[in-house]
């Protein structure tokens, strides 16, 4: 397994926690490649994903409710569109996770149903470019909360071999029950730094 992960590439320093995340979970694999600030522009994650089969973003996320097909993830020059998705302009065949650590990403069309009967979203984008699993958020997150679930949920899948869903549920209440001092960063990853 090998780690392909665009952290902060807009440099948004409300995200400061971004960079912990990227290499907490760097740590985790034996294989990794970690995109971080203004390197991440589009041209050089569509290359960097490509025979990866573990890609997390820890950006920005963007969900245009009147054209959902601009919606996508914030990178360094500009945005990793569904659209751009759908185009194939991403070779994804070899992921097996795409994370989005990002805000709403998880949002889908519910309101104007663009097309037929099918709910457009970037995680949809995602599963028609080949990932078979796509983990997202429905809402807006915490920087320090994520980073922590993001590490907890990657350790439980690749370290513990938990599946996917059984690692989320199992970082979501750990985060939920955890106590201070068991969140607390300088304990958790002083290692890091």
């Amino acid at each position: 397994n090998d780690l392909y992960a665009v952290i902060n590439p807009e440099e948004d320093h409300q995200l400061v926690f971004t960079p912990i995340e990227g290499a907490a979970i760097a740590g985790i694999f034996a294989r990794r490649e970690i995109c971080e600030g203004r390197a991440g522009t589009k041209a050089a994650v569509v290359d960097g994903i490509h025979g990866r089969t573990y890609v997390h973003f820890a950006c920005h996320g963007v969900y245009n409710w009147h054209n959902p097909l601009t919606s996508g993830l914030t990178l360094a020059d500009g945005r990793l569109t569904l659209d751009d998705l759908q185009r194939g302009v991403a070779d994804l065949s070899s992921a097996r996770l795409v994370t989005l650590s990002a805000c709403e990403t998880g949002m889908t069309d519910v309101m104007f149903k663009i097309g037929s009967e099918e709910y457009v979203g970037v995680p949809a984008g995602f599963m028609l470019a080949g990932v078979p699993c796509v983990v997202s958020s429905l809402w807006e997150v915490p920087d320090i909360s994520t980073a922590l679930l993001m590490e907890r949920f990657y350790r439980n899948h690749l370290k513990d071999g938990m599946g996917i869903a059984a690692a989320l549920r199992e970082a979501q209440r750990w985060v939920r029950d955890a106590t201070a001092r068991e969140m607390s960063l300088a304990d958790r990853w002083e290692q890091i730094y």
